[in-house]
């Protein structure tokens, strides 16, 4: 920026070390950026950082006290975006029938589903003044997860690499289409692991499903669908029948997903069933004649096992239903 950067000293020093943390985050450079984030007060893409990193165990040890005291700093110092996101984060990502899932999978999956929700890729809420979009702020934390690397030395490191691989996969194709102008090889090589992971789930129905399987690969077809215009476009080769009826399509995916236990699934149907427009759409993608039943019934399993947010989403839902 040079002799037109406007900047103030308190911004610089935020800029350089969020973009520190980013590239190698640790509590060397956390330290730094903690410093940043209490000189300058809208820095709170810095506390989220920590918080998730926390959170994720990416270049840090897990630690849900430091997490919560980081998140609660960002979200008193955030914006819309950042309330929004929050919103999303704390509730449930997980499996109604997977009870054995670790704090630290949870954590990946629940900042994974709530990235596919908020990332624009034609907006930087996260990256401005680091780096050229914000979908570069979650691959930093992925690419940092503990997940034990060639020779996984524990079930735990395992169970955080297969429930963060289908966010993996979305972040690199999102990256590797580049609003449409990235390297079509590219596209089509994460798309192949990306339907053969769709498939395999896809043949699992709700009594063969367990935390050895990650059921958020439908999630991310689904979201992939739904939010392609917030992605620039169609970020995996599906078909043109699918992309002519992505709406329908991805809901119909989010069933799918919802039906193997995925509590996101079961939370964004019923967040948009909310909406007339897309309330028709959703019955027509189910494959169940008693649908919103069905979704009542599966959020009610959510509530009774504990799942953060499904109570007051089944209670919006059983209102809507009232309505009708």
């Amino acid at each position: 920026m040079g002799f037109f950067d406007k900047r103030s000293a308190q911004e610089k020093e935020f800029d350089k070390a969020l973009k520190a943390a980013l590239a190698k985050p640790n509590e060397k450079t956390f330290g730094s950026l903690e410093s940043a984030c209490r000189n300058y007060a809208p820095g709170w893409q810095g506390w989220l950082l920590m918080g998730l990193c926390y959170d994720c165990g990416a270049g840090v040890t897990r630690d849900a006290a430091k997490a919560a005291e980081y998140h609660a700093q960002a979200k008193q110092c955030g914006d819309n975006w950042a309330l929004g996101f929050y919103a999303y984060y704390e509730r449930s990502a997980g499996n109604i029938y997977m009870e054995d899932l670790t704090e630290r999978a949870l954590a990946c999956r629940r900042m994974g589903t709530a990235a596919m929700y908020f990332v624009d890729t034609c907006e930087q809420h996260l990256s401005k003044g680091v780096s050229d979009s914000d979908i570069e702020f979650f691959r930093s934390i992925y690419s940092k997860v503990d997940t034990g690397g060639l020779l996984r030395s524990s079930d735990e490191q395992l169970q955080v690499f297969v429930h963060e691989s289908p966010f993996t996969n979305w972040i690199a194709a999102t990256a590797a289409f580049k609003n449409g102008k990235g390297n079509a090889q590219d596209v089509q090589l994460f798309s192949k692991e990306f339907f053969k992971q769709v498939k395999a789930i896809q043949k699992r129905n709700s009594d063969t499903i367990s935390s050895a399987y990650a059921d958020s690969w439908l999630y991310v077809a689904g979201a992939a669908l739904l939010f392609a215009g917030s992605y620039g476009g169609f970020v995996y080769d599906f078909s043109d029948d699918d992309q002519r009826n992505r709406i329908r399509k991805g809901f119909h995916m989010m069933w799918q997903a919802a039906d193997r236990g995925n509590v996101a699934a079961m939370y964004l149907l019923a967040d948009m069933a909310d909406d007339k427009d897309y309330l028709s759409l959703i019955i027509d993608s189910s494959t169940h004649s008693d649908n919103l039943i069905t979704l009542a019934s599966l959020l009610s399993i959510a509530e009774e096992k504990g799942h953060a947010g499904a109570k007051a989403k089944l209670e919006e839902l059983m209102k809507l239903m009232a309505k009708l």
